[in-house]
């Protein structure tokens, strides 16, 4: 889909993000503030922590203080997450470095009971196993917002769960904010459970581009 937006609408990558990160701070702030809930923004490496750290900037402009919790530093992230953090950096947002169960477990205590998980780590593109670091991370994360009563929100879908199957999902989303299309995982029982409810944000990509991308081979 994006690779088809992209060479025929002229539609770079960094649009589809930003409108997935408005659409998704916009889907969150009736939330926030009815629960007076700050959002803890769980940003990976690839294009779905690129969506996290739009999204989060998006809601800094709407008078909200998100915290950015990064399993990697700017160096290592997709070029396109690599320009949305460094957008939030230049607004000096609060981001935390935390590529360390440890230091994310220190991070994540200390906001409290009203803390909200939004959970932009792995998103469609993920396929196979989760590196056991990176599922001890996830796992971390889970427990303590699960410890503290977080309801949590996943962007596109619950890292680790294989789009196609459903299964293999860390952290147990309520809401789970999908883009452009729902999956095919999210029927399957196992996809049901993980994900919560699901609410489909559209991105810009027009239906004729969805319907081609759903009958590719590849």
């Amino acid at each position: 889909m994006d690779s088809i937006a992209e060479s025929e609408l002229g539609l770079p990558g960094l649009v589809l993000m930003e409108n997935a990160g408005l659409l998704g701070a916009l889907a969150l702030l009736p939330t926030l503030a009815s629960e007076q809930r700050r959002p803890v923004i769980l940003v990976g490496a690839g294009n779905n922590g690129g969506d996290g750290y739009a999204l989060g900037r998006q809601l800094l402009v709407r008078g909200v203080k998100p915290i950015l919790v990064a399993l990697r530093p700017c160096h290592q992230l997709s070029p396109d997450a690599a320009v949305q953090r460094r957008a939030c950096e230049a607004l000096q947002m609060h981001i935390e470095d935390c590529p360390e169960p440890e230091g994310l477990g220190r991070v994540l205590t200390a906001v409290g009971p009203k803390g909200l998980l939004v959970d932009a780590v792995l998103g469609t593109g993920f396929e196979g196993h989760l590196r056991g670091d990176v599922g001890a991370w996830l796992e971390c994360a889970g427990n303590i917002a699960e410890g503290f009563g977080w309801p949590c929100w996943a962007v596109d879908l619950p890292s680790g769960m294989d789009a196609d199957s459903g299964s293999g999902a860390v952290i147990q989303a309520q809401h789970t904010l999908t883009l452009a299309a729902p999956k095919v995982g999210f029927e399957t029982e196992a996809g049901r459970e993980a994900c919560g409810q699901v609410q489909v944000l559209p991105i810009g990509v027009p239906e004729q581009i969805l319907q081609r991308a759903a009958k590719s081979p590849t």
